[in-house]
């Protein structure tokens, strides 16, 4: 299992990142998303929840990795194309209807995945190595 230091000392940044439950917390949307016609409303609040923490965390993670790599480069460009998008989907806030809050669990899957992915290609944080 893989664990990343968190950014902050604060009691709630002192618990490393999970990434094993974060990666499960994705697969689970994916599986309420491929639901016909929709997911469960329960589900979709669940997920939603769970997702936002996640991605809340992975965010202030992730941007100092994003500020060390060299900025314009494809592989930047993309990351920070990532980062917004996450960051957007988290700044969404609450929807009304099971179809808008089934987007906004979407967007945020894609959102957690993204970051979890340029967290894993970024390695630790830079002046902090994290632990297995």
């Amino acid at each position: 299992m893989k664990h990343f230091a968190a950014p902050n000392d604060t009691a709630a940044r002192r618990l490393a990142l999970d990434v094993a439950v974060m990666t499960d917390t994705v697969a689970r949307a994916h599986q309420a998303l491929a639901s016909h016609p929709l997911p469960r409303p329960d589900e979709v609040a669940l997920l939603t929840h769970l997702l936002s923490g996640h991605v809340r965390l992975l965010l202030e993670d992730v941007l100092p990795r994003l500020r060390a790599m060299d900025h314009g480069t494809t592989r930047w460009d993309q990351h920070k194309a990532d980062y917004d998008a996450a960051h957007h989907a988290l700044e969404a806030g609450p929807t009304h209807g099971l179809g808008a809050a089934t987007i906004r669990l979407r967007d945020l899957t894609r959102g957690c995945e993204r970051l979890l992915e340029i967290l894993a290609a970024a390695g630790p944080e830079p002046g902090r190595a994290h632990r297995r």
